[in-house]
């Protein structure tokens, strides 16, 4: 069944659950939750190129500056032509070209070298339409050739990047009934996490924080229509918190109350499954010293007092350490909180 729409986009920081959450979601026979596409990404790389294209004088089959100012404005006021609709499939084909030739595990087991192996060009031309020329419908168009690519099953379609949460006045502006599934994680262990990838503080803060800064928590709206899921909830109670998922999405309740949580798959057993147990979510705060936990922690208070309690963020500071460093980093952090 090709998808005529996406109806829902897992979104939030970088190592904070939205892959194991798409994967898990993935086990629902109603669900059809492609993994890491980075369609938006891409398009939004692609509009940032075709501003400064059109920007500078080019032409772009009649594209005029004001149709390209940001994303949400390319994807309601720029018509879609043969060719930008050429263009976004080869900038998605080689992301994914790049992705699958990557180290990192999750990329290598998961589906990036089907999607290579299994697009077809053709069919994804085929689909475009002159009488519709949006970009909901390239879009879709593209999320149907990954759903292909992998002989994907489903009715309720869905897309993990992290990065969506930075895009979710286009998403909204193309998929006006989509729903968001937010993955949050304390910022402690979220950032001690990113430390690993990035290897300078300032930069992980940053690469944590950008969801939470372009997420419009001001919009009601948006917000009504986002299921804020706590990655720690997701470790302590995985069956409840994919039960709470699948009502969201209005999987059938029966669908629902039976999920698979066995996490016997390959790649369940060589990476997922082992994301969700306690000593992995805490391995990399335990290289930091609680007093270095407690300045993550005063840095980003804007969002862990926003999602989490107080007893939450000491246990976190105070996490494997008995000794007075810790109680004296707790207590300062606490006091500063009140």
């Amino acid at each position: 069944m090709a998808p005529d729409r996406i109806d829902f986009f897992i979104a939030g920081s970088e190592r904070s659950g939205t892959t194991v959450t798409c994967a898990m979601l993935d086990q629902y026979q109603d669900v059809c939750a492609m993994q890491g596409t980075t369609i938006l990404t891409r398009l939004a790389n692609f509009q940032e190129l075709m501003h400064h294209v059109v920007a500078s004088g080019g032409d772009v089959d009649g594209l005029k500056p004001e149709n390209c100012e940001s994303l949400a404005d390319f994807v309601t006021r720029a018509k879609v032509t043969p060719f930008l609709h050429k263009s976004i499939f080869h900038a998605c084909y080689y992301e994914n070209m790049v992705n699958s030739a990557r180290t990192d595990v999750t990329k290598d087991l998961f589906a990036h070298k089907k999607y290579l192996e299994n697009f077809q060009f053709d069919r994804y031309m085929a689909r475009y339409d002159p009488e519709n020329p949006t970009w909901a419908n390239t879009i879709t168009a593209l999320y149907a050739e990954f759903v292909h690519s992998v002989d994907a099953k489903g009715h309720i379609f869905g897309e993990q990047t992290p990065d969506n949460a930075m895009r979710i006045d286009a998403i909204l502006k193309m998929y006006p009934a989509a729903k968001i599934i937010f993955l949050v994680r304390h910022p402690i262990t979220g950032i001690a996490s990113l430390l690993e990838r990035y290897g300078d503080i300032p930069r992980a803060i940053n690469q944590y924080r950008k969801p939470f800064t372009l997420y419009p928590f001001g919009d009601p709206d948006v917000v009504n229509r986002t299921l804020f899921v706590k990655f720690e909830d997701l470790v302590s109670n995985r069956a409840g918190v994919l039960a709470s998922m699948a009502e969201f999405l209005g999987l059938d309740p029966e669908a629902a109350a039976t999920p698979d949580t066995s996490h016997e798959s390959a790649v369940f057993q060589k990476y997922i499954g082992k994301s969700l147990t306690a000593e992995r979510y805490f391995r990399s705060v335990l290289k930091h010293s609680p007093e270095e936990r407690a300045a993550l922690y005063h840095k980003n208070l804007d969002i862990a007092d926003i999602f989490y309690s107080t007893e939450e963020t000491m246990g976190i500071i105070g996490h494997g350490e008995d000794h007075k460093a810790a109680k004296d980093a707790a207590e300062a952090a606490e006091a500063a909180a009140a």
